[in-house]
């Protein structure tokens, strides 16, 4: 869903590829909004981080590789 987001689509075209209703995607887009949020907070304010951009595939990249080797 956040890729689809991503590449521009609607949350009513998200909806029709997906085969859900609209309103599930928007609870889905909000809960992810929220996560967020808390992610930021967690990570960035905890420790005064300031961070200009995240490249959100080395990131999943990243994550992948820790749940599969981690150090």
């Amino acid at each position: 869903m956040c890729k689809l987001s991503c590449y521009g689509l609607s949350p009513d075209a998200i909806a029709d590829v997906l085969d859900k209703d609209t309103r599930t995607i928007a609870t889905w887009q909000k809960g992810v909004a929220n996560k967020s949020n808390r992610f930021h907070d967690f990570v960035c304010l905890s420790i005064t981080l300031t961070v200009l951009f995240v490249q959100l595939d080395e990131l999943w990249s990243f994550l992948r590789t820790e749940v599969t080797q981690p150090h």
